[in-house]
């Protein structure tokens, strides 16, 4: 064997293959660990934020001053300041109160109110089963927790708390 300058180069004797195998296996071994942590971690995050989501959803949804706006004339203008004040207090990014036909009694952005709740993982809640999700709304990708909302044994509306995904990456360590 012979190099750029003409020189010939010793052969790598079998103790220093080995030596080299071994430390490329360490380093292999070492980034699967790795790795394996990160998305445990990850994940423990995730589900995590979603349980949280949930358990304030069922919270607002057995508030009995929410129950008792569905039955106002403008239920809006009673759910809006709970919700917002329940935002605010557990730093979601959005408490949202909607009827059985998914239009929003609150949001965040006061505009959205009025219209449809957004998301294609409303089937669970709106069969009276609370659930946690990730999903696309009008505010981004993020992890919710439903809730529905009975009066007397029946279902009058559902409760999506969430958190935006990029700000849960951002909270990881």
């Amino acid at each position: 064997m012979s190099t750029q300058s003409g020189k010939a180069r010793k052969p790598m004797s079998l103790r220093a293959k080995l030596n080299g195998f071994t430390v490329l296996n360490a380093f292999v071994g070492l980034a699967f660990v790795t790795s394996g942590y990160v998305y445990l971690t990850i994940q423990s995050e995730f589900q995590h934020v979603g349980q949280q989501a949930l358990d304030v959803a069922e919270v607002v949804a057995t508030m009995p001053q929410v129950i008792a706006a569905f039955h106002t004339k403008d239920p809006a203008a009673v759910i809006q300041p709970i919700a917002e004040s329940v935002r605010k207090k557990t730093g979601a990014q959005f408490v949202v109160v909607g009827n059985m036909q998914l239009i929003r009694y609150s949001h965040p952005n006061p505009e959205q109110i009025g219209k449809h709740m957004v998301g294609d993982d409303n089937a669970e809640v709106l069969q009276g089963k609370p659930s946690i999700s990730e999903a696309v709304g009008s505010l981004g990708l993020s992890v919710r927790g439903k809730a529905p909302i009975f009066d007397h044994g029946r279902q009058i509306g559902v409760v999506s708390v969430g958190y935006l995904v990029s700000s849960i990456w951002r909270r990881l360590p």
